[in-house]
C-alpha cells in the first residue's frame, strides 16, 4: 500500500480574449498525505503569478491569492485559489478597464479503503465573472 506525502504542480499561461500575447503565468502546488488505510491525512497548498512579456509592459496586472482548502473530507480534498487582472493604460494614469476574476482548482480524491498507489489531480482555472475573456493554456 502507498502511504506518506506526493506534492502535485500545474502551471497556467494565461492569454486575454483574441489577444495573443500572453499576460502572464499562475501556478498551484498541493502537497496531500495519505494514511495507509486509504484517508487523506492532511493537504496544503500555495499559489503564485507572474506577469510577463509584452501585456504587462502596457498596462496589464495579473495577481493570484493565496490557495486555501475549499472542501475536504476523508478520501477527497479541494484546493483554490483566486485572482484577479485588469489593464490601466500604459501603467501611467489612474483609468482602469474591467476588472477580470478567475479561479484555479485542484481536486483530489482516492477510492475507498487502501490506497495502491497515488491518482492523478484533476486541475482547472475558468473566469468567475461573467465578462471575463481570460484563456488559459
Amino acid at each position: 500500500m502507498t502511504a506518506g506525502c506526493k506534492t502535485f504542480k500545474k502551471s497556467y499561461k494565461v492569454y486575454e480574449g483574441g489577444v495573443k500575447i500572453q499576460i502572464g503565468t499562475i501556478h498551484m502546488s498541493v502537497q496531500v498525505c495519505v494514511k495507509s488505510s486509504g484517508k487523506i491525512k492532511s493537504s496544503k497548498g500555495t499559489a503564485w503569478g507572474d506577469e510577463s512579456g509584452a501585456a504587462s509592459k502596457i498596462g496589464w496586472s495579473l495577481s493570484i491569492g493565496n490557495a486555501y482548502e475549499s472542501g475536504r473530507g476523508g478520501f477527497y480534498t479541494n484546493w483554490r485559489a483566486d485572482g484577479k487582472g485588469q489593464v490601466c493604460f500604459l501603467r501611467i494614469t489612474p483609468v482602469c478597464g474591467y476588472q477580470e476574476r478567475y479561479k484555479m482548482t485542484m481536486n483530489y480524491g482516492v477510492k475507498y479503503g487502501p490506497v495502491s498507489g497515488w491518482y492523478k489531480p484533476r486541475w482547472g482555472a475558468k473566469c468567475t465573472n461573467s465578462k471575463c475573456r481570460f484563456r488559459f493554456k
